[in-house]
């Protein structure tokens, strides 16, 4: 696994909001995603590039599995993630 050298704040705040998302994902129980697929998910949507699965077509995808995300839902469910800035420090 790669290791970046964080020197400056927005480096740092990249890797915090890298940290954050894993974070939550993890604490939801849900299977850890495909890292590289993952990735081009969040580049493209950054950037605007023409994405591989509409937003849509993302909201439909059963992402739990037959074991359910912990205490959040039960199998065969979906997840839909509505990410939002809380507040600037």
């Amino acid at each position: 696994m790669k290791h970046y050298r964080l020197e400056s704040d927005f480096e740092k705040f990249s890797y915090a909001s890298g940290r954050s998302v894993s974070g939550s994902l993890i604490k939801a129980d849900v299977e850890i995603p495909e890292t590289n697929t993952f990735l081009s998910g969040i580049t493209d949507s950054f950037y605007g590039a023409k994405t591989d699965l509409s937003l849509d077509e993302a909201n439909r995808i059963p992402a739990c599995g037959k074991n359910g995300a912990g205490e959040l839902t039960g199998p065969d469910k979906t997840l839909v993630f509505d990410v939002e800035l809380l507040k600037i420090l």
